[in-house]
């Protein structure tokens, strides 16, 4: 009987854990989005006050976009981040016989043979956009001005590259490991209250 309501109450726990978690993502989603929204609409309107200023030297002016571009990304890379880590972590503690998803949308991505996104980035609205920045300030800039262009490239081309990761893997592996530390740790304390009870026992 307490072994029956130990599981219901444990079943409980971990359904109310799995819909704050559920919010958890929707926010980190939701923050993705807008913030993707928000460098759109902000880089846009730069570009668009630029040209219709229509200044002749001024083809290093269409990097300024990069000024929302890169904040806009790093932060989103974040939300990025946490969506991973609290899906994972989904998947190793929460996902037994009742919730499923990651499980089954592992299982999707094998059949439809995809792989899981192996890049850190939310997705590829930032480089495009930077292009797109590269591209008029190319346009615009005189030969002398092309090697600051060049030097500015570069850099922001390392810093896409070092947002390089390797599969949500590493992250699970992570979590199977606090796991079996967690599991470990409960067998050592059992196997000290059942030597205690003993000791209680026997010479008490």
């Amino acid at each position: 009987m307490n072994d029956k309501k130990s599981e219901s109450m444990r079943e409980t726990h971990n359904k109310d854990e799995y819909l704050m978690l559920r919010e958890e993502i929707i926010f980190h989603l939701n923050k993705t989005h807008e913030i993707r929204n928000m460098m759109y609409i902000s880089s846009i309107a730069i570009l668009a006050f630029i040209y219709k200023e229509g200044n002749e030297d001024g083809g290093l002016l269409y990097l300024l976009p990069f000024a929302v571009i890169m904040p806009s990304y790093f932060i989103s890379l974040r939300h990025s981040e946490s969506l991973r880590i609290i899906s994972s972590y989904m998947e190793i503690f929460l996902e037994e016989n009742i919730f499923n998803w990651e499980t089954r949308y592992k299982k999707f991505l094998k059949i439809a043979h995809l792989r899981e996104q192996r890049v850190k980035m939310v997705d590829w609205s930032y480089f495009a956009m930077s292009l797109i920045c590269f591209l008029f300030s190319f346009l615009k800039t005189s030969n002398n001005e092309r090697y600051v262009l060049i030097i500015f490239s570069v850099g922001i081309s390392l810093l896409y590259s070092l947002t390089y990761i390797g599969s949500k893997e590493k992250i699970r592996n992570k979590w199977r490991e606090i796991k079996r530390q967690e599991s470990n740790d409960k067998i050592a304390a059992e196997i000290k209250d059942y030597c205690d009870d003993i000791w209680d026992k026997q010479f008490r």
